[in-house]
Protein backbone atom coordinates (compact mmCIF):
# COMPACT_ATOMS: atom_id res chain seq x y z
CA UNK A 1 0.00 0.00 0.00
CA UNK A 2 2.00 3.07 -1.14
CA UNK A 3 0.00 5.55 1.01
CA UNK A 4 0.97 3.22 4.01
CA UNK A 5 4.43 2.90 2.96
CA UNK A 6 4.49 -0.93 3.52
CA UNK A 7 2.43 -4.28 3.17
CA UNK A 8 -0.71 -4.34 4.17
CA UNK A 9 -3.24 -7.58 4.52
CA UNK A 10 -5.76 -7.62 1.69
CA UNK A 11 -9.36 -6.68 2.18
CA UNK A 12 -12.46 -8.60 0.86
CA UNK A 13 -12.86 -6.66 -1.80
CA UNK A 14 -9.65 -7.19 -2.99
CA UNK A 15 -9.75 -10.98 -2.43
CA UNK A 16 -12.78 -10.80 -4.23
CA UNK A 17 -11.23 -8.55 -7.34
CA UNK A 18 -8.37 -11.00 -7.29
CA UNK A 19 -9.96 -14.70 -7.78
CA UNK A 20 -12.82 -13.32 -9.90
CA UNK A 21 -10.34 -12.53 -12.51
CA UNK A 22 -9.35 -16.47 -12.44
CA UNK A 23 -10.35 -18.12 -15.50
CA UNK A 24 -11.23 -16.89 -19.25
CA UNK A 25 -14.92 -17.13 -19.87
CA UNK A 26 -14.18 -17.74 -23.36
CA UNK A 27 -12.00 -20.03 -23.51
CA UNK A 28 -12.67 -22.07 -19.39
CA UNK A 29 -15.44 -23.76 -17.61
CA UNK A 30 -13.74 -23.30 -14.34
CA UNK A 31 -10.59 -20.67 -12.87
CA UNK A 32 -8.02 -21.28 -10.34
CA UNK A 33 -6.60 -18.87 -7.84
CA UNK A 34 -3.84 -19.25 -5.29
CA UNK A 35 -3.69 -16.94 -2.59
CA UNK A 36 -0.40 -17.30 0.07
CA UNK A 37 -0.26 -15.71 3.20
CA UNK A 38 2.95 -15.32 5.46
CA UNK A 39 0.71 -15.56 8.27
CA UNK A 40 -0.75 -19.11 8.89
CA UNK A 41 -3.11 -17.61 12.06
CA UNK A 42 -4.83 -15.39 8.85
CA UNK A 43 -5.44 -18.28 6.44
CA UNK A 44 -9.34 -18.84 8.66
CA UNK A 45 -9.74 -14.84 7.78
CA UNK A 46 -9.63 -15.33 3.94
CA UNK A 47 -11.50 -18.36 4.06
CA UNK A 48 -14.23 -17.31 5.55
CA UNK A 49 -14.17 -14.07 3.24
CA UNK A 50 -14.44 -16.78 0.11
CA UNK A 51 -16.92 -18.73 1.90
CA UNK A 52 -19.25 -16.05 3.26
CA UNK A 53 -21.75 -13.85 0.98
CA UNK A 54 -20.21 -10.41 2.50
CA UNK A 55 -22.34 -7.09 1.21
CA UNK A 56 -20.59 -5.60 -1.44
CA UNK A 57 -20.70 -1.50 -0.92
CA UNK A 58 -20.72 1.13 -3.48
CA UNK A 59 -17.62 3.02 -3.40
CA UNK A 60 -18.98 6.02 -4.95
CA UNK A 61 -19.82 8.54 -2.61
CA UNK A 62 -16.06 9.70 -2.49
CA UNK A 63 -15.32 9.70 -6.18
CA UNK A 64 -19.23 11.66 -6.44
CA UNK A 65 -18.09 14.82 -7.30
CA UNK A 66 -15.23 13.67 -10.53
CA UNK A 67 -18.41 11.55 -11.44
CA UNK A 68 -20.59 14.49 -11.43
CA UNK A 69 -18.15 16.62 -13.46
CA UNK A 70 -17.82 14.43 -15.97
CA UNK A 71 -21.44 13.83 -16.61
CA UNK A 72 -22.19 17.70 -16.31
CA UNK A 73 -18.96 18.55 -19.04
CA UNK A 74 -20.66 15.70 -21.55
CA UNK A 75 -23.80 17.77 -21.14
CA UNK A 76 -25.80 14.66 -19.56
CA UNK A 77 -26.73 16.37 -16.44
CA UNK A 78 -27.43 20.38 -16.68
CA UNK A 79 -29.15 20.63 -13.15
CA UNK A 80 -29.41 19.54 -9.65
CA UNK A 81 -32.19 17.19 -10.30
CA UNK A 82 -30.71 15.61 -13.09
CA UNK A 83 -27.88 14.60 -11.08
CA UNK A 84 -30.27 13.02 -8.51
CA UNK A 85 -31.70 11.23 -11.34
CA UNK A 86 -28.74 9.81 -12.71
CA UNK A 87 -27.60 9.16 -9.01
CA UNK A 88 -30.49 6.67 -9.31
CA UNK A 89 -29.17 4.50 -11.90
CA UNK A 90 -25.72 3.81 -9.79
CA UNK A 91 -24.98 1.00 -7.47
CA UNK A 92 -24.81 3.61 -4.92
CA UNK A 93 -28.46 3.98 -5.02
CA UNK A 94 -29.55 0.56 -4.95
CA UNK A 95 -26.91 0.17 -2.08
CA UNK A 96 -28.87 3.13 -0.35
CA UNK A 97 -32.01 1.70 -0.62
CA UNK A 98 -31.03 -1.83 0.79
CA UNK A 99 -28.64 -0.47 3.57
CA UNK A 100 -29.49 3.24 4.07
CA UNK A 101 -27.78 3.21 7.22
CA UNK A 102 -24.30 2.48 5.83
CA UNK A 103 -24.69 5.53 3.64
CA UNK A 104 -25.70 7.85 6.95
CA UNK A 105 -29.09 7.37 6.10
CA UNK A 106 -31.67 6.49 9.03
CA UNK A 107 -34.53 3.96 8.32
CA UNK A 108 -36.68 6.63 9.47
CA UNK A 109 -36.28 8.31 6.31
CA UNK A 110 -36.67 5.72 3.76
CA UNK A 111 -40.45 5.48 5.28
CA UNK A 112 -40.72 8.81 5.02
CA UNK A 113 -39.21 9.60 0.91
CA UNK A 114 -39.46 6.23 -0.53
CA UNK A 115 -37.06 7.29 -3.06
CA UNK A 116 -34.51 8.65 -1.37
CA UNK A 117 -35.01 11.74 -3.33
CA UNK A 118 -33.90 14.46 -0.84
CA UNK A 119 -30.64 12.15 0.54
CA UNK A 120 -29.66 11.77 -3.26
CA UNK A 121 -30.15 15.81 -3.87
CA UNK A 122 -28.32 16.31 -0.50
CA UNK A 123 -25.69 14.51 -1.39
CA UNK A 124 -25.61 15.88 -5.01
CA UNK A 125 -25.22 19.30 -3.57
CA UNK A 126 -22.10 18.47 -1.27
CA UNK A 127 -20.70 17.15 -4.67
CA UNK A 128 -21.79 20.64 -6.46
CA UNK A 129 -20.21 22.80 -3.42
CA UNK A 130 -16.95 20.29 -3.93
CA UNK A 131 -16.63 21.16 -7.97
CA UNK A 132 -17.57 24.97 -7.01
CA UNK A 133 -14.96 25.43 -4.28
CA UNK A 134 -12.54 24.07 -7.21
CA UNK A 135 -14.13 26.78 -9.84
CA UNK A 136 -14.88 22.99 -11.86
CA UNK A 137 -18.83 24.30 -12.20
CA UNK A 138 -20.69 27.26 -12.22
CA UNK A 139 -24.03 27.17 -10.74
CA UNK A 140 -25.05 31.09 -11.92
CA UNK A 141 -25.39 31.71 -7.72
CA UNK A 142 -24.20 34.45 -5.60
CA UNK A 143 -22.01 33.45 -2.34
CA UNK A 144 -25.24 34.00 -0.52
CA UNK A 145 -27.25 31.93 -2.14
CA UNK A 146 -28.70 28.35 -1.48
CA UNK A 147 -28.44 25.84 -4.89
CA UNK A 148 -31.78 25.41 -6.37
CA UNK A 149 -32.12 22.04 -7.43
CA UNK A 150 -34.04 23.07 -10.96
CA UNK A 151 -31.00 25.82 -11.72
CA UNK A 152 -28.37 25.43 -14.76
CA UNK A 153 -25.01 23.74 -13.66
CA UNK A 154 -21.96 24.46 -16.42
CA UNK A 155 -19.14 23.47 -17.02
CA UNK A 156 -16.35 25.90 -16.51
CA UNK A 157 -12.79 25.23 -18.71
CA UNK A 158 -11.16 23.72 -15.77
CA UNK A 159 -14.59 21.37 -15.22
CA UNK A 160 -14.24 19.98 -19.07
CA UNK A 161 -10.19 19.13 -18.67
CA UNK A 162 -10.50 17.53 -15.56
CA UNK A 163 -12.96 15.59 -16.96
CA UNK A 164 -11.20 14.91 -20.78
CA UNK A 165 -7.95 14.10 -18.73
CA UNK A 166 -9.18 12.54 -15.60
CA UNK A 167 -7.76 14.83 -13.51
CA UNK A 168 -8.93 14.61 -9.43
CA UNK A 169 -10.96 17.60 -8.14
CA UNK A 170 -8.43 17.83 -4.97
CA UNK A 171 -5.69 18.59 -7.30
CA UNK A 172 -7.53 20.69 -9.52
CA UNK A 173 -8.21 22.80 -6.03
CA UNK A 174 -4.91 22.52 -4.36
CA UNK A 175 -2.83 22.18 -7.46
CA UNK A 176 -4.45 24.19 -10.68
CA UNK A 177 -5.91 27.16 -8.62
CA UNK A 178 -3.57 27.49 -4.86
CA UNK A 179 -0.13 25.94 -6.10
CA UNK A 180 0.74 27.34 -9.56
CA UNK A 181 2.29 31.22 -9.95
CA UNK A 182 3.42 32.48 -13.23
CA UNK A 183 7.29 33.02 -11.79
CA UNK A 184 7.70 29.68 -10.20
CA UNK A 185 11.15 27.88 -11.23
CA UNK A 186 10.79 24.19 -12.89
CA UNK A 187 11.95 22.87 -9.18
CA UNK A 188 8.96 24.73 -7.82
CA UNK A 189 6.92 23.60 -10.83
CA UNK A 190 8.32 19.95 -10.34
CA UNK A 191 7.97 20.17 -6.53
CA UNK A 192 4.61 21.46 -6.57
CA UNK A 193 3.03 18.82 -9.07
CA UNK A 194 4.44 16.30 -7.09
CA UNK A 195 3.35 17.00 -3.75
CA UNK A 196 0.00 18.50 -4.34
CA UNK A 197 -1.23 16.30 -7.50
CA UNK A 198 -3.32 13.50 -5.49
CA UNK A 199 -2.94 11.11 -8.62
CA UNK A 200 1.03 10.60 -7.13
CA UNK A 201 -0.46 9.54 -3.58
CA UNK A 202 -0.09 6.13 -4.79
CA UNK A 203 3.52 6.12 -6.07
CA UNK A 204 6.12 5.15 -3.41
CA UNK A 205 9.73 5.96 -3.77
CA UNK A 206 12.26 3.38 -3.71
CA UNK A 207 15.06 3.11 -1.15
CA UNK A 208 17.47 3.99 -4.02
CA UNK A 209 15.89 6.59 -5.48
CA UNK A 210 15.47 8.40 -2.09
CA UNK A 211 18.88 10.61 -3.09
CA UNK A 212 18.14 11.04 -6.65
Amino acid sequence: APERGGLVELNSADVFQCFGRAGRPQYDTSGEAVLITGDHALLPRYLAMLTSALPLDSKLVGGLPDALNAEIASGTVSNMHEAAEWLSYTFLFVRMMRSPTSYGIPYDERERDPTLMRARLKMVALAVKRLEDARMVRSHRSATEQLNPAAPLAATDLGRIASHFYVHHETVEKLFLEGLNPRMTDAELLEAVCTRAKEFEQIKVREEEVPE
